[in-house]
């Protein structure tokens, strides 16, 4: 799959949420050979373009992004880049904001996104964790409790797509790839900034957590609409959602309760994602872009082999099941090196 992305031009990549998720997932393959050629050709083509990397707004979407910035950083430092990061890490926390400072999504409508967490928390964690604001940590994690006292549902732990403050009221369903992009941010954020620090974020990861081992099938798999048993298994959603457990497993991120039902899950689920993976690195069963609205609207959405969060999502999922140590079945190793 590495060398099925490699062998794509950079410079058709854009500088967006979806190519930002997908440079975030190559950036933990760094010793593998091309990576790190590719990722600063992508950077450079932005570069001379000029109005890519601090053009006017977006810039939760601009933050997936970000990641990179900071691991082309640490590789070889660089005061331009240095001023974008800070830069991109000030725009995303002075963005547009409801009540109590929490990011709108989609400001002209009032909304609140799932989506942006995956994207703008990560990036403004890792970039406080670098030194670029002494409380950029804090207001990462912050964030993601604000979206969960709005989008997390208190009886099964599960989170809605979005919310529509000018209506009070939340939009979509409880939505894998959605649930994925929460927990992808909560791990990532307390990965640095530790659970004794943010015990609060800390106890919304537990019951996450438990609310999807609460709603996964006996053979691992989840549903694109988790508590909807008749829609399809999405790969994208399935892959976050393994390396979200695994990880919270492996760091003691969740309680000696949960660990191994967590660790189990990923496991078993991890077969199901990478059985999606052809020989030539193809993934498949990947949902297009999804709005948060109706149900039929999650589960008549089509599926596609090259929406970037797919290929990001499975190998982000490859990376921890690596560091995981768990023994590759053939079709797992293919999907990590294919």
């Amino acid at each position: 799959m590495l060398k099925r992305i490699l062998a794509t031009n950079p410079v058709t990549l854009g500088w967006d949420w979806g190519a930002g998720l997908l440079g975030d997932a190559l950036g933990e393959w760094e010793s593998f050979p091309g990576v790190r050629k590719f990722l600063g050709e992508w950077v450079r083509h932005h570069e001379q373009m000029g109005t890519s990397l601090m053009d006017e707004g977006g810039w939760h979407w601009k933050a997936g992004a970000g990641t990179t910035l900071l691991r082309l950083e640490s590789w070889s430092p660089s005061d331009q880049r240095r001023r974008w990061i800070e830069a991109l890490g000030r725009h995303v926390l002075e963005s547009p904001s409801g009540p109590g400072g929490i990011w709108l999504t989609k400001p002209e409508r009032r909304e609140i996104w799932i989506d942006t967490l995956a994207t703008a928390c990560p990036f403004v964690a890792r970039a406080g964790a670098a030194g670029f604001g002494s409380d950029w940590l804090s207001k990462a994690a912050e964030q993601i409790c604000a979206h969960s006292e709005l989008l997390q549902c208190p009886r099964t732990g599960l989170w809605a797509h979005a919310w529509s403050l000018k209506n009070k009221r939340s939009l979509g369903c409880f939505w894998s790839r959605g649930n994925g992009w929460a927990i992808h941010a909560m791990v990532e954020v307390l990965c640095l900034t530790g659970t004794r620090r943010e015990p609060r974020l800390a106890s919304i990861l537990e019951n996450t957590c438990r609310g999807l081992l609460a709603v996964r099938k006996p053979c691992g798999n989840w549903h694109t609409v988790l508590d909807d048993p008749t829609s399809y298994i999405e790969t994208s959603g399935q892959a976050l959602l393994v390396r979200g457990l695994s990880k919270a497993a492996r760091l003691g991120l969740v309680s000696a309760r949960t660990k191994p039902g967590a660790r189990k899950a990923a496991q078993l689920g991890w077969v199901g994602v990478a059985s999606h993976v052809s020989d030539s690195g193809e993934v498949t069963g990947t949902s297009l872009g999804t709005p948060a609205g109706s149900r039929s609207g999650y589960t008549s959405r089509p599926m596609a082999s090259w929406p970037v969060w797919g290929p990001a999502a499975t190998l982000l999922a490859a990376r921890e099941m690596d560091f995981a140590t768990i023994q590759p079945t053939q079709k797992s190793r293919s999907a990590r090196t294919g």
